[in-house]
């Protein structure tokens, strides 16, 4: 329940195949995470991987008046690291573009990351936003770097949670 069980439900949600491209996904910052895992779930020869993790930024709770419910939100970040054996930078950058429009639209395919309402705790909505007009979801991705012969990306698919918990 809480913190632990909005990052295992995202990892969860988004393990290969989910989404092509990322090929490994940890429910925390791997202290180590082995070069092959960026493509251990990809075709022999695929030029470009990626891992990811969900981190939680930010938490904040409220009562619900009704049933005996708590709203627990969280700003929750996919985290995903690239790497890419493209010989072209455009091809490099290419990749990592689709790798994380890709996570986007399965954060919109499913607002309830695969939990029910059956279960408690449960995730009641998540790539929706908290207010009108907030944001839904938020991409960051910083600068490619070359890093020996391959170029690598990372970048935050952020959204906000909303989790519901019987208290």
């Amino acid at each position: 329940m809480g913190r632990q069980f909005v990052r295992q439900t995202f990892a969860a949600y988004f393990q290969p195949p989910a989404c092509p491209g990322l090929n490994a996904v940890y429910t925390a910052e791997p202290k180590y995470a082995p070069g092959q895992d960026f493509f251990k779930s990809a075709l022999a020869g695929t030029p470009s991987g990626a891992i990811g993790y969900p981190y939680v930024e930010t938490q904040t709770e409220r009562r619900i008046a009704f049933g005996g419910w708590k709203q627990i939100d969280y700003d929750v970040a996919l985290i995903v690291k690239f790497a890419s054996n493209q010989r072209l930078g455009e091809d490099a950058q290419d990749d990592p573009d689709a790798i994380v429009d890709l996570v986007a639209s399965r954060l919109r395919a499913d607002r309830m990351l695969g939990t029910t309402q059956a279960q408690s705790p449960h995730i009641f909505q998540a790539g929706e936003g908290d207010t009108f007009g907030s944001p839904d979801i938020q991409i960051m991705t910083d600068l490619p770097k070359q890093h020996g012969n391959q170029i690598v990306i990372w970048s935050a698919v952020r959204t906000h949670v909303l989790e519901m918990v019987q208290a």
